[in-house]
């Protein structure tokens, strides 16, 4: 149970703080001129196996299932498909009985308020999140794993809440949960850190406190391993300390 939550936790973290250039498969060129497959096509068959898999699970494999698919959708900007595969994965786990909550719940609920919030339906995106938060941090507080996978899912869902009220330009409540991001990620993830400082800089009226924000944004990108990451986050930070600057 332990690895799986980790490989869950490592796939969707990864996903979560990408933009639609950054996809799961390096290897893969993005055209298929030197005879492999496009990320695109890569993709696709993956969900076409992920979908012949489903069709013969249940239970919680399929749930499990579901939410993968739904977050391969969700990168390819099928969000009706990813929604739906959410709403499924949630209501395939709630058959499951004796049945206490865990990391797949939060995992599917907080995916579910995500794609919400990309469908531009901030009222459900910022109920399912809070959810979402409230049961990781009732598990975080629970649980006595060493290496515990729940600090940095909270840390995930409450950065897309703050997001989500940043975009309804609630801005010192998104500051609150960024805050709270920070204290559950800043010494396991480097890149959602990064990303995470930016964005507080993003909803600051602070110019000082922005920079500040900014300049610890750009440190924590530098020691970023993977380069393609490392540049995406680089870019966004500067592009945020040109929208500061006066």
């Amino acid at each position: 149970m332990k690895n799986r939550s980790l490989f869950w936790l490592a796939l969707i973290t990864s996903m979560l703080i990408c933009n639609f250039s950054q996809f799961i498969y390096p290897s893969y060129s993005l055209s298929s001129g030197d005879g492999g497959l496009s990320k695109v096509d890569a993709f696709a068959e993956e969900i076409t196996k992920l979908s012949q898999s489903i069709d013969k699970a249940d239970g919680r494999h399929k749930a499990e299932l579901l939410v993968k698919r739904g977050e391969v959708y969700r990168l390819l900007g099928y969000y009706p498909d990813a929604h739906a595969d959410f709403k499924a994965a949630i209501q395939e786990i709630k058959k499951i009985k004796p049945h206490n909550p865990d990391f797949l719940d939060v995992l599917a609920v907080q995916s579910l308020g995500y794609i919400n919030f990309l469908m531009q339906d901030a009222k459900t995106a910022e109920s399912l999140l809070r959810e979402a938060l409230e049961q990781s941090e009732r598990l975080m507080n629970s649980s006595r794993q060493s290496s515990s996978p729940y600090p940095a899912l909270s840390a995930v869902c409450a950065n897309h809440l703050g997001n989500v009220l940043a975009g309804q330009n609630r801005k010192s409540e998104a500051l609150n949960f960024y805050n709270k991001a920070l204290v559950y990620i800043e010494k396991s993830d480097l890149a959602l850190a990064a990303t995470i400082h930016r964005n507080i800089a993003s909803v600051v009226d602070d110019k000082h406190l922005a920079f500040t924000h900014l300049n610890k944004a750009e440190e924590l990108a530098h020691q970023v391993t993977s380069l393609d990451e490392k540049a995406r986050l680089l870019l966004e930070i500067a592009s945020e300390y040109a929208a500061k600057e006066p």
